[in-house]
């Protein structure tokens, strides 16, 4: 109606002037194609397209995985396979000491102008990692009897499998260290490549397992042990000479190029810091692992491996927000100017849109592909995946805007708001697990992540709009 209106008006006033449309078409087509090249340009946009077609690479690989494991361990054992998962995963957050991200935000900043700072950042990274890690894995080598029972693994074989489960996160944290440097240095390449590698040699050997008939819980955990170091290895070579000098025996004797001792002001920024990135990190992985926990205990061990495989299905689809996170870490870092800040929220928002809309038009997908890969067994997971689906889709929108707290120094509020996010998750899961089954814990991670952006955004938001 308006635009009949409009041509109304102006046939009474006179004859169209076409060449004024086409100049205004043309204008605003040539807007667009600058603005495209300007995004492609934007080196978070190419960076962003690197890790992308990595993730999308290792998701491939990693659904056969899935397959493997789904189809090899049946449900039960792959509820047991989770629950080693989630006991490890939570512990080696603890032992980070929320130094990963930390080690970045000090990194990456200084690479320009301070490299020998930047060196002493990684090489007093280096060694606060090391020794967490042999820390915790001698403490879960010791509990791993009474918190075998605590978390309900099968009471023969927990313990066990809580052990060898450590050994493999051991080589997993000491893979994430020369990650981390590789992260900070913004060499997604070579990072991709070496994630390439692990993904495939776990498929490989899964896969050989399971035509041998050999395999469990038990050797599923040894593989990812196994292909965890082989990944550490290969990362410790793609990084610069300089820089696994910095990881390498100097810093384990405590000196460093400039002969500085290594527990000095580095070390001190670092922990500074990571106090309240642990703290946040430690609330976060609660919020990622305490579903399959909660399931474990409230529902049969059959329904908590179906929903296992749908969580997992979901994880993938969201690896396309975990490529444009672990790209927007060192950049948001070196975020100075509140106009840049400014921009960096409008461009978020505009890529979110855009990928969430990419997720939608294919999820459709999902339901074949279930009954084809998995089998009948896992029908059930389809509704859960869906559900679960709605999840990921918030968290696409929320997360790029979260990472403002590092530029702007806000590490207690990081914390606060996942603290928030755990604590609501746990009361609500308790809450309606029990009278709606699976997805009981999907309303309440879709309330936590609710409460969440209600307790972070608006203080951030707030303070980049008023620079």
């Amino acid at each position: 109606m308006f635009l009949v209106g409009a041509a109304r008006g102006r046939i009474t006033g006179g004859p169209v002037n076409i060449m004024g449309v086409q100049e205004v078409v043309n204008g605003l087509w040539g807007r667009l194609r600058v603005a495209m090249r300007h995004d492609w340009q934007d080196r978070v946009t190419q960076d962003s397209a690197v890790v992308l077609t990595g993730q999308i690479f290792s998701m491939g690989l990693g659904i056969i995985s899935s397959a493997v494991l789904a189809r090899g361990l049946g449900p039960e054992g792959l509820s047991a396979f989770a629950l080693v998962g989630a006991a490890t995963s939570i512990v080696s957050t603890m032992s980070d000491l929320g130094m990963r991200l930390s080690a970045i935000r000090y990194i990456a900043p200084a690479l320009a102008m301070r490299k020998q700072q930047a060196y002493a950042f990684a090489a007093a990274y280096g060694r606060l990692k090391l020794l967490s890690s042999f820390g915790i894995t001698i403490i879960l080598l010791l509990v791993a009897d009474p918190l075998a029972g605590l978390i309900q693994l099968p009471a023969q074989a927990g313990a066990m499998l809580l052990r060898v489960g450590a050994v493999a996160m051991l080589a997993t944290m000491l893979s994430g260290m020369v990650a981390t440097v590789l992260h900070a240095l913004g060499r997604f390449r070579r990072l991709i490549l070496a994630q390439s590698v692990n993904v495939a040699l776990t498929v490989a050997l899964m896969s050989l397992l399971w035509i041998a008939g050999r395999l469990d819980v038990k050797m599923a955990l040894v593989v990812g042990g196994i292909t965890a170091a082989v990944a550490g290895l290969l990362s410790l070579a793609l990084v610069p000479k300089d820089w696994r000098r910095a990881l390498g025996s100097r810093g384990l004797r405590g000196k460093w190029l400039n002969g500085q001792p290594l527990g000095g002001d580095e070390s001190r920024q670092l922990l500074s810091f990571s106090r309240w990135i642990w703290v946040s990190n430690i609330f976060s992985i609660i919020a990622v692992q305490i579903d399959v926990l909660l399931l474990n205990y409230f529902l049969p061990l059959p329904v908590v491996g179906v929903y296992v495989l749908s969580r997992n299905l979901a994880q993938k689809a969201s690896a396309v927000n975990l490529s444009i996170h672990t790209v927007l870490v060192p950049t948001v870092s070196r975020l100075g100017e509140a106009g840049g800040r400014r921009a960096y929220v409008r461009r978020s928002l505009a890529r979110s849109l855009l990928l969430a809309g990419a997720i939608l038009l294919v999820a459709p997908l999902a339901r074949p592909f279930i009954l084809l890969v998995y089998g009948e067994e896992y029908a059930s997971s389809i509704n859960f995946f869906y559900a679960l689906l709605i999840v990921v889709l918030f968290d696409l929108m929320l997360s790029p805007l979260i990472l403002l707290a590092l530029p702007l120094d806000r590490p207690r509020l990081l914390a606060l708001a996942e603290g928030a996010q755990a604590i609501v998750l746990l009361v609500v899961g308790v809450a309606f697990v029990p009278r709606l089954g699976v997805y009981g814990i999907v309303a309440a991670k879709l309330a936590a992540q609710l409460v969440m952006a209600l307790v972070a955004l608006p203080p951030l938001l707030r303070t980049v709009r008023q620079g």
